[in-house]
């Protein structure tokens, strides 16, 4: 051990509560720049999820001339869009939420609609998720023919068309399955 003379100096208190202040702050901004990345990233795997979802759908409706009929189901299900993926012909797996179980919100939504009252059941398809950034939905209007923003980052989207009469009202596009024409009975999902 060496003893410290009066002429040598070391850091005041001062200077290492300086030092540790700043180097807190980078952490900080490090910390906030990895979440936002994050935040981001699981995202945009939600809008690519969104997207193979949509293609598939397009794929099972030029092949069986209607979508996979169900109610409702989220992807918290095991069979949620099981005739998509059981075969493997249209998706090669169950699509779920990056956030999946850990988060109450973090869930995909699948329905369908008839086109009216009565009619066959699967002509049109909703899917619904959440983004995390606020405001993300609205962004997605370019890129899908049919999206209504629910609240600025939960997105809900119809497919080929939005609600025909009578449920053509913004009360429906929130709440589809309130609407008459929600597909009840049959059910691809559960055969």
């Amino acid at each position: 051990m060496r003893n410290l003379n009066k002429n040598q100096k070391g850091f005041s208190l001062i200077e290492l509560l300086l030092i540790v202040s700043i180097i807190a702050f980078l952490a900080s901004v490090a910390l906030t720049s990895v979440t936002k990345a994050r935040r981001t990233s699981r995202d945009a795997a939600r809008l690519a999820d969104a997207r193979n979802v949509l293609y598939a759908l397009t794929s099972f409706y030029n092949d069986n001339g209607r979508f996979p009929c169900h109610e409702f189901s989220n992807s918290a299900e095991q069979t949620f869009l099981r005739p998509l993926w059981q075969t493997g012909n249209y998706l090669s797996s169950r699509p779920k939420d990056p956030l999946s179980g850990k988060e109450p919100w973090s869930f995909y939504a699948y329905g369908t609609l008839k086109q009216s009252v009565g009619g066959p059941c699967g002509q049109i398809a909703f899917f619904e998720f959440t983004n995390e950034d606020p405001g993300s939905c609205p962004k997605l209007i370019q890129s899908f023919p049919y999206v209504y923003p629910h609240g600025g980052n939960h997105c809900h989207m119809f497919y080929p068309n939005t609600l025909p009469a009578p449920c053509d009202d913004p009360v429906y596009v929130t709440d589809p399955f309130s609407c008459p024409l929600g597909d009840t009975g049959i059910d691809d999902e559960y055969p």
